[in-house]
């Protein structure tokens, strides 16, 4: 049998391969520890020493973690798989895909599933991303984005608030943009297209995140080496640019309160995670000290309560995993996966 096949499933820009350090869990002296999903050999939990540790698993958690799923021939395929990472610390496979994301009333979950071409219409096996929808325990699995085309990849699914329309990313105009559509696949709608620049290049748009309000949705965009976290209103108009870069600019997410975006640095060495505040237009690091050690940090995603962030980042010795601390002040840094195997990324938290 042939080696594994890491198949390339999608155009989305890379993310740099991570690699990096150990993190101190912090552990609650006065209750029984829980026991990381997978736990990572050499964890050193510490005790706290002026507040209690929240419990690690406080919600449920949907990441991507690659496997191999398919047997083509002799052809093993790793793929991404959805799993939810429990409040009890289990870790459960949900569907075969990546990007997944609960409606407001947590009740389904849209995700960037996977539909298998074959030759001849394309060279070899591949596995292209469509975008699905499934129950929250991961039955009821339905296709609502179609095409015959092994060029065009759908992926990246936000819900509206209201859990009737879902916005997502698509090659099908031969570039990255943002489309919306009703949650039965219906009514579809571009949001952007390329922007007309001196060099005539595309300006692709990536990991839309709808407001908690509705009113916006927040997007990753580059144009001409810049990154920018732009918003949009739902019908395309009002594109506003919230911060730009030279640096690669990724993953925004809303705070629940609407007026914090959260947002990552992934190709950096090390971890930097950033919060804007749309209302006084200033943006602040989450500690460096206290994340100094991780390394790409990327996927970052808002708790429920607005308190925490959830990231996937590399440190020595391990894959890329999940990671939570407290946004304000860095504090409470726990790993919860253990980022053996291919390593787990795409996060999303309720």
């Amino acid at each position: 049998m042939s080696r594994p096949h890491p198949t390339s499933v999608s155009r989305r820009r890379p993310l740099p391969l991570v690699a990096a350090l150990l993190v101190a869990a912090c552990q609650d002296p006065t209750t029984p520890s829980l026991t990381p999903a997978r736990p990572s050999a050499g964890l050193s939990p510490q005790p706290c020493t002026s507040y209690l540790c929240p419990s690690p698993y406080a919600n449920h958690a949907l990441f991507t973690r690659p496997l191999p799923t398919f047997l083509v021939g002799n052809t093993l395929y790793v793929l991404p798989n959805v799993h939810d990472l429990a409040p009890n610390g289990t870790i459960v496979k949900l569907a075969v895909g990546d990007d997944a994301e609960w409606d407001a009333q947590r009740k389904r979950i849209a995700y960037a599933g996977l539909v298998r071409f074959d030759p001849p219409a394309v060279p070899a096996t591949t596995y292209v991303h469509r975008i699905f929808v499934m129950n929250a325990g991961g039955s009821g699995q339905t296709e609502i984005t179609f095409s015959g085309d092994p060029n065009v990849v759908d992926r990246s699914p936000t819900w509206s608030p209201d859990g009737t329309r879902i916005a997502f990313v698509s090659s099908r105009d031969g570039h990255d943009h943002l489309y919306v559509m009703n949650a039965d696949g219906s009514g579809l709608t571009q949001l952007t297209f390329d922007i007309a620049s001196p060099t005539g290049g595309p300006s692709p748009d990536e990991d839309p995140a709808w407001s908690p309000d509705g009113t916006r949705i927040a997007y990753a965009h580059l144009q001409n080496g810049v990154f920018a976290i732009r918003t949009i209103a739902p019908d395309g108009t009002g594109s506003t640019t919230v911060q730009s870069s030279a640096g690669d600019l990724r993953h925004p997410s809303w705070n629940p309160d609407g007026v914090r975006l959260a947002f990552d640095i992934p190709a950096v060495s090390y971890c930097d995670l950033r919060v804007e505040n749309l209302a006084t237009n200033t943006t602040a690091n989450v500690s460096l000290a206290a994340l100094a050690g991780l390394d790409h940090c990327a996927y970052v995603r808002w708790s429920p309560d607005g308190a925490y962030l959830l990231f996937t980042a590399g440190s020595a010795g391990y894959g890329p995993r999940l990671f939570r601390v407290r946004a304000s002040d860095g504090a409470f840094l726990t790993p919860l996966t253990d980022g053996t195997g291919y390593g787990d990324h795409d996060t999303a938290w309720r």
